[in-house]
């Protein structure tokens, strides 16, 4: 395969490098700079930086061209580090290392296969790449975070779950694991009436207590004053105990409560509460938060880098076969030799 246009191969060189330079200094800057807003331009930057580098790939023979440039888009990650330099370097170094076995990987399908596939060459050590990426990501924000905490500055994030979210879940888990308490949560009963049912369902009623109070008075006349308001004794103990139970998931949730509210709203209230907590430290301690968040980030960042990179793939594909068509990349055939063993 000859590439008529050797200007082509340095303006992929030039575009890519320059598209990874702006993504790292905006990634700089949103972690730094702006709280952690401002993410997308720097998804957009590093998608069409891996557009450029992939289809430079498939067209350049030269390894140790390929090796610099890609070490070298990566470099921009080490400035995440700011305090964390060498250790970011370092981590920079090793991910370097990984990118060079799999662009040699890459090329070695390439020559091995009778046609071009630039898809299935691509996908032969891309996802390599990738993982790498996204952990150098993931390590800048450990970094950046570990800065700040430093400083006696420690960000928060504000997470909000959909109450749909919550509601499926509940609904799921009704359907797998029937329980009278999921039933009702998902029936959508007030948070009086919640606690009443599960007060209700326990072995040991109220009614057994209140009864057995009448038993033991001796008067007859205190009897039949008991038995009167039966009705009434049960209920006031009921209530003292909604209550008490209502008090303690005011508690957990930080707010007041009437008692007519939906328990799936305010259960859905507490999850995002734990989840906030969570994610910004507060349940354990402030030392989770950096690798937590890190490790998050990471398998998020994964998963938009996998099908990212399925839709790269083919999209290079179809550049390659238009550019082929055009005549700008010439593919000739050559004769291999072959090894063969005899016994």
């Amino acid at each position: 395969m000859n590439v008529k246009n050797h200007r082509m191969v340095y303006s992929l060189i030039s575009g890519s490098l320059i598209l990874f330079s702006l993504g790292w200094f905006c990634l700089y800057n949103a972690f730094y700079v702006n709280n952690y807003n401002g993410l997308i331009l720097p998804i957009f930057l590093f998608l069409f930086a891996f557009a450029l580098f992939y289809f430079l790939v498939v067209i350049e023979h030269n390894l140790k061209v390929l090796y610099i440039v890609c070490s070298l888009g990566m470099l921009g990650a080490v400035s995440l580090g700011r305090e964390y330099l060498i250790s970011s370097f370092l981590v920079w170094i090793l991910t370097s290392i990984s990118c060079i076995l799999a662009i040699k990987r890459i090329k070695t399908e390439q020559y091995n296969r009778i046609k071009i596939s630039v898809y299935r060459t691509l996908k032969r050590g891309i996802p390599i790449i990738g993982t790498v990426f996204c952990l150098l990501i993931a390590v800048g924000f450990y970094f950046s975070i570990a800065n700040f905490q430093n400083l006696g500055n420690i960000p928060r994030f504000k997470v909000k779950l959909p109450i749909e979210t919550t509601k499926l879940a509940f609904g799921v888990m009704n359907a797998f694991m029937p329980n009278e308490e999921i039933s009702w949560i998902v029936e959508g009963v007030t948070v009086d009436e919640y606690f009443q049912k599960i007060l209700r369902s326990q072995d040991i009623s109220l009614e057994g207590t209140v009864l057995q109070e009448i038993k033991n008075e001796v008067d007859e006349d205190t009897k039949k004053q008991m038995a009167a308001g039966i009705e009434r004794e049960i209920w006031e103990k009921e209530r003292t105990v909604i209550v008490k139970n209502r008090e303690m998931l005011q508690d957990k949730l930080g707010i007041e409560l009437e008692g007519n509210e939906r328990i799936d709203e305010v259960l859905h209230g507490l999850i995002n509460k734990r989840l906030n907590d969570f994610i910004n430290g507060r349940v354990v301690s402030s030392d989770v938060l950096p690798v937590g968040g890190a490790f998050a980030l990471f398998i998020t960042l994964r998963s938009i880098v996998w099908v990212s990179n399925m839709i790269l793939f083919w999209t290079v594909s179809v550049i390659f076969s238009i550019l082929v068509r055009l005549g700008k990349i010439k593919i000739k055939k050559e004769n291999q030799e072959v090894e063969v063993i005899e016994i």
